[in-house]
């Protein structure tokens, strides 16, 4: 009420100052807020950037066992035995695995299955022998996709 003593002129005086200043204050805060989060957004994209160069730019060298990504590939490796003839075919059914192995004509081979029977044939005989155990680095190859 003492603000309507002083006049109406007084009064928009004085209400326009409060009003401008605090709109100053929200938009000085606004533009801290702005710029705190397009430093956050840069900060993030840089970062996942970095990963996606990392995960994807650095595959496996030819000749090596491919990398594990996401383990479908491992998950995947299917067995037939037939006991008549003594004789195991193993592979798998994700499309991929066969690029892996071979290769491609953009991309060296990077063999699982035939590096993996080169690897532990040994131990995979003394199996079949029935000499040995089946756990053991078969199930762990590490470094195997």
């Amino acid at each position: 009420m003492d603000e309507l003593i002083m006049g109406s002129a007084g009064y928009e005086r004085t209400m326009a100052r409060a009003t401008s200043t605090e709109y100053r204050v929200a938009r000085q805060a606004a533009g801290i807020k702005k710029r705190k989060l397009r430093a956050r957004g840069r900060r993030l994209e840089k970062s996942r950037q970095r990963q996606a160069v990392n995960r994807f730019a650095s595959g496996s060298s030819a000749g090596r066992y491919p990398y594990k990504r996401s383990g479908n590939l491992r998950r995947n490796i299917q067995m037939e035995f037939d006991r008549a003839s003594m004789t195991a075919r193993v592979g798998t059914n994700v499309l991929y695995g066969r690029y892996l192995e071979f290769g491609t004509r953009r991309m060296a081979p990077r063999p699982w299955l035939s590096l993996a029977l080169r690897d532990f044939g040994p131990q995979l005989r003394s199996i079949l022998n029935g000499e040995g155990s089946v756990g053991g680095p078969i199930g762990s190859m590490g470094t195997a996709e």
